[in-house]
């Protein structure tokens, strides 16, 4: 034992194991993803000699997390439509007063510069309708308005961004 512990040679570390892609390889995974963000690591790995599981943790060193889409009800027009025409006959004798009171929204998709690809990634269209929309235009028109009063109803559509725990928030 005393033998073997004099022979000992304390062996240097090695924190990682050798990538199995390249750099070459990992700007090419990077770049399927931000050019096509709903692709799936199994898409990207078709033609490249590495797993899924690589795939996935080079888009996560990249910051370009994984995400699915969130899954909303279909549209169906004439059931849609229903609800309008009973919202619309439910509020007809609503005084000018009381709809003053309401400050609705809608937002129409307008590009004033070309985006670019990691643009789209990151946090998307919450953010950008948190503080484009909400912080930008909404509170301040809100603000500047005399005849709004102190107490009002923010309506808006059931559009993903516009019911996530962020926004809500």
């Amino acid at each position: 034992m005393i033998s073997n512990a004099l022979k000992w040679k304390a062996k240097p570390e090695r924190l990682e194991r050798k990538q199995k892609t390249t750099i070459r390889m990992d700007r090419r995974i990077a770049r399927m993803a931000k050019t096509q963000p709903m692709i799936s690591s199994r898409e990207i790995k078709d033609g490249l000699p590495v797993s899924t599981v690589t795939i996935r943790r080079r888009l996560c060193e990249a910051n370009l997390s994984a995400r699915s889409p969130r899954k909303v009800p279909l549209l169906n027009k004439k059931k849609d439509a229903l609800k309008r025409i009973r919202f619309a006959k439910e509020h007809t004798n609503w005084s000018k007063e009381k709809w003053r009171n309401i400050l609705w929204t809608d937002e129409s998709k307008i590009v004033l510069f070309r985006p670019r690809a990691a643009d789209s990634l990151d946090h998307g269209p919450v953010c950008k309708y948190q503080n484009k929309i909400l912080e930008e235009v909404m509170l301040p028109y809100a603000e500047e308005r005399n005849e709004m009063p102190l107490q009002w109803v923010f309506q808006q559509d059931n559009d993903p961004k516009h019911t996530s725990k962020h926004t809500s928030k």
